[in-house]
């Protein structure tokens, strides 16, 4: 997609998940949704539902906004980019809160936004299980929706996990499934490769 640190292109994601019977996937490249609009573009001959989005990069971590078609710009403060967010019609969550490998995870700062925002990513394919259980408690002790996501950095993680919606309601899951475990070395090696050449 759009995102330094993704290998996928949308037309290939698309031949991707429809090889998978996914329904639907949502598309949040690091601050872009170009490639989202693309993919949108590229599935409505496939009955693929793509809920474009964005991971937005704000002064103290990520969040995720969706069911958005335009750009939101980042490094704005937490409170800014809801605003934004919703002044587009968007849905924002907490993506992968306490996730210990990465800095843009919002950690400590979840607990003072988690009332601001939608839902908590609660499964993130590309987390340790420990800091997807603290996510997971984040989310029960504010009563907020828990979803989840591949992060899929790369074409083989597509569908690495599944949230199962109630009438494509973002906000109404009704399971979440992680069908393969993250493979974090290999994804930093490439990581480190693409940055290289």
């Amino acid at each position: 997609m759009y995102s330094k640190d993704a290998f996928i292109r949308p037309k290939d994601l698309i031949k991707r998940a429809f090889l998978l019977g996914l329904r639907g996937v949502a598309i949040t490249d690091h601050n872009e949704i170009k490639g989202a609009l693309e993919s949108m573009e590229l599935a409505k001959e496939l009955d693929l539902k793509i809920i474009p989005g964005e991971e937005v990069r704000t002064t103290h971590g990520d969040l995720l906004i969706y069911n958005i078609e335009e750009r939101v710009d980042s490094g704005m403060s937490i409170e800014e980019t809801i605003e934004v967010a919703r002044e587009l019609g968007g849905t924002v969550v907490i993506p992968h809160p306490f996730d210990s490998l990465r800095r843009e995870a919002l950690g400590r700062e979840a607990y003072r936004c988690v009332k601001m925002v939608d839902a908590v990513e609660v499964v993130n394919g590309r987390s340790l299980s420990r800091d997807n259980k603290k996510a997971c408690l984040l989310a029960q002790e504010f009563n907020k929706p828990g979803i989840g996501g591949s992060d899929a950095h790369l074409l083989r993680e597509l569908g690495r996990v599944r949230t199962f919606l109630n009438e494509d309601d973002l906000l109404q899951p009704i399971k979440i499934e992680m069908n393969r475990p993250p493979t974090f070395l290999l994804d930093i090696f490439l990581s480190f490769v693409k940055k290289i050449t």
